[in-house]
């Protein structure tokens, strides 16, 4: 009887397990082709069109144009007020070299991230932007700037 039974699991379970493998290896597949992707030349004139704004000091317009949850997160007098202190070292595009770029796919979004470094003489400074999708059009959801002296070593 434990025969007869083992090889009725068998047949049952074995043709059912093939075709549940086979299903979920189509599903993976099907998924990984249809991942949420951004036209990279979106995401760089965004950021060109962020450094222009800054650069012409127009930042109420980059603060109206962000995401509604970049503007829940972030004051907006704060952020201009911080932009104006960094306005000289993040305007100017060509400055800055591109070291990173993701697609990070959550529940309810998906984020592009596209990361920048600019190295002067003794200074390292970069920046990240953190864009969502929002009926077809990238918005601003987090911007970052940071900089930093290189330390020196002494002889």
């Amino acid at each position: 009887m434990i025969c007869v039974w083992r090889q009725f699991v068998f047949l049952v379970a074995g043709p059912i397990l093939l075709k549940t493998l086979i299903l979920s290896c189509l599903v993976v597949i099907f998924a990984s082709c249809t991942l949420p992707s951004s036209d990279f030349a979106e995401e760089q004139e965004r950021v060109i069109e962020f450094r222009r704004r800054v650069s012409e000091r127009r930042y109420e317009m980059i603060y109206d144009d962000a995401s509604v949850a970049f503007k829940k997160a972030t004051d907006r007098t704060e952020f201009i007020r911080g932009l104006e202190k960094v306005a000289s070292q993040i305007s100017r595009a060509e400055e800055f070299e591109l070291t990173n770029r993701s697609i990070n796919v959550n529940p309810s979004s998906v984020l592009y991230v596209l990361v920048f470094r600019k190295k002067d003489e003794g200074i390292i400074s970069g920046d990240e932007f953190v864009f969502v999708k929002v009926n077809s059009v990238l918005r601003l959801y987090n911007y970052r700037y940071q900089y930093r002296e290189e330390r020196r070593e002494l002889n």
